[in-house]
C-alpha cells in the first residue's frame, strides 16, 4: 500500500509496477520515429518497409546515443566536477553555465543523428555522429533558432489547448453525481 502523502513513493511504485510497458513502449515509440524518416526518404518504401527500417536502425541508433551521453559526460561533466572541487559553488555554477552553453551547441550538431542514420543509411554510431557534425556546419545558428521556434510553437499551442480544454470542462461542470 502507497501513502498518498509520499509522491516519490506513489511514482517510485508506479514505475516499478510498470516499468517493462514503459521500455517497450518506449522502444516501439523510437523504431516508429525512425520509420518515419524513413518515410521521408525518395525510395517511396511502404509502411512495412519503413517500419523494418526503423527496427534495424534501432540498435545502432540507441548505440550512438549511448555514445554521445558518455562523451558529454566526460567533455562537460568531469570539468564541472573538478570545478566544483576546486573552486566551490560559485566556480562549479560558472563552469556549469558555460557547460549548458556548449551542451545546447553540441546537441544541435548532433541533432541530424537519426536522418543520418535512416535516410543516408549510416548505421556506424562514430561515424554517424560525425556526419551529424558536418551536416550541420555553418547552420548551428539557423537550426538552433527553428528549434527555439519549435519550442515556442508547442508552448503556445499547449497554452491553447489548456485554455479551451480548462472552458470545456468550467461549461460542461464536474459531472460529479451522488447516489447517496
Amino acid at each position: 500500500e502507497v501513502n498518498p502523502e509520499d509522491p516519490m513513493a506513489a511514482m517510485t511504485a508506479f514505475y516499478s509496477e510498470n516499468g517493462a510497458w514503459i521500455f517497450l513502449l518506449a522502444i516501439v515509440q523510437a523504431i516508429g520515429s525512425l520509420a518515419l524518416f524513413a518515410l521521408f526518404t525518395d525510395r517511396r518504401p511502404t509502411v512495412g518497409d519503413a517500419i523494418k527500417t526503423g527496427a534495424i536502425t534501432l540498435v545502432p541508433y540507441l548505440l550512438a546515443q549511448i555514445l554521445l551521453v558518455l562523451l558529454l559526460a566526460v567533455v562537460l561533466g568531469v570539468p564541472i566536477g573538478l570545478a566544483f572541487a576546486a573552486g566551490g559553488p560559485t566556480a562549479g555554477a560558472l563552469v556549469g553555465i558555460i557547460a549548458f552553453v556548449v551542451l545546447v551547441y553540441v546537441m544541435v550538431k548532433f541533432s541530424m543523428l537519426a536522418p543520418v542514420m535512416v535516410i543516408a543509411g549510416v548505421l556506424n554510431p562514430a561515424k554517424a555522429l560525425k556526419t551529424s557534425w558536418d551536416v550541420t556546419k555553418g547552420n548551428s545558428v539557423r537550426l538552433l533558432l527553428f528549434y527555439i521556434l519549435l519550442m515556442l510553437a508547442v508552448i503556445v499551442v499547449a497554452v491553447v489547448f489548456g485554455l479551451l480544454s480548462g472552458l470545456l470542462v468550467a461549461m460542461l461542470g464536474t459531472g460529479a453525481v451522488s447516489t447517496m
